[in-house]
């Protein structure tokens, strides 16, 4: 067991590093940097989301999304950089940039039995929900698997009717094996080699109980990612453990106190999902043998400045897969140059692609 987590966690070291920021109501609008990405040099790109007082994304006016107005503005280790494009995720017209790719969790303890038509009801209804090019998987509890107690239960599939055959939850559990199902959603979103939008959607009625990993485990996993965790906690009294790793992910942290509530909550989900904005920038560091960077944006709206910090790494061998491409392209640099250190790291999913 340790050595998968210590090999998962070698991994996630390389891929994208980000410091926690609070995703919960507040009394003020909020903006947070959800996720980070590098497709094609020397831009990047951010994931951000603006919510109001009660959580809910707010909808920038066209002259926010301008680049010429100025009113969003991005700092890299300090420094301003030139934003080149603001778009809304449901304008993204990159089918592979644009695609979700999302993992149900569903609790299938024993605790869960009397609300199993409505959790699949639920479940059904953010599927429905869901746009025809992204894509669902569901992993449950499970005591029979030695490693971790989680299986999955449908691998990634876009096709509807068979991810609703899945949701009616049959085999039920004596203990709640969260964190074991969690990690297991971080080693199949890790196996899925995608430039589309990972993310965890968890539905939990109780604290861990049984699990092999621990909430240190997964607060570590968390930390090394860039995987945002939204979390229903259906249990009694709050879960505070949930709730923290939802912090810790950069995802968002919902409570349920009646069954009747999960569908509201799903489809608050997909509009937190649906509801963010990719802003692409030029980077002003071109040392791509020190790829760690310091971002901030900031926005002026309805005569507030929102503003949101997180540090990033992107994984070095798909970084530097990238600049030998770009470097190539505008001055012929010899490709050596460049992949003198890629050896440090063996685990990324990305070496595969360089060839000299």
């Amino acid at each position: 067991m340790k050595t998968k987590l210590i090999w998962l966690l070698n991994f996630l070291r390389i891929a994208i590093f980000a410091l926690p920021l609070l995703a919960f109501p507040s009394d003020q609008p909020g903006l947070t940097i959800t996720q980070f990405e590098v497709n094609e040099l020397p831009q990047f790109s951010l994931y951000i989301s603006v919510t109001d007082q009660t959580g809910k994304p707010i909808r920038l006016a066209e002259s926010t999304l301008s680049p010429d107005k100025g009113i969003v503005k991005v700092f890299e280790d300090g420094q301003p950089v030139v934003v080149n494009e603001i778009t809304p995720v449901l304008d993204l017209t990159d089918s592979e940039i644009s695609r979700f790719y999302i993992i149900l969790v569903l609790d299938n303890s024993d605790s869960m039995q009397k609300f199993l038509k409505k959790v699949k009801f639920a479940a059904d209804q953010f599927i429905d929900q869901v746009r025809k090019q992204d894509k669902i998987s569901i992993v449950v509890f499970d005591p029979r698997k030695k490693s971790y107690h989680a299986k999955l239960l449908q691998s990634f599939t876009n096709i509807k009717h068979v991810l609703k055959t899945k949701t009616l939850l049959m085999n039920l559990t004596r203990k709640t094996y969260l964190y074991d199902a969690i990690y297991l959603a971080f080693l199949k979103l890790r196996e899925e080699r995608t430039i589309g939008r990972k993310v965890i959607v968890v539905l939990s009625d109780g604290n861990d109980i049984g699990s092999k990993y621990c909430l240190k485990d997964m607060i570590q996993i968390a930390k090394y990612s860039d995987i945002p965790i939204y979390a229903i906690d259906f249990s009694p009294k709050k879960n505070r453990n949930l709730k923290k790793l939802a912090n810790e992910t950069n995802g968002r942290y919902f409570r349920a106190t009646k069954a009747d509530e999960l569908v509201k909550l799903y489809e608050a989900i997909l509009e937190q999902l649906q509801g963010q904005y990719r802003v692409t920038y030029t980077t002003a560091n071109e040392d791509w043998t020190t790829p760690s960077r310091a971002l901030r944006v900031e926005i002026q709206e309805d005569n507030q400045l929102l503003s949101a910090e997180r540090v990033y790494q992107p994984d070095v061998a798909r970084l530097q897969y990238l600049a030998l491409r770009y470097k190539e392209a505008v001055s012929k640099t010899d490709s050596k140059d460049y992949l003198q250190y890629l050896d440090l790291y063996p685990n990324s999913e990305w070496l595969s692609l360089i060839h000299i």
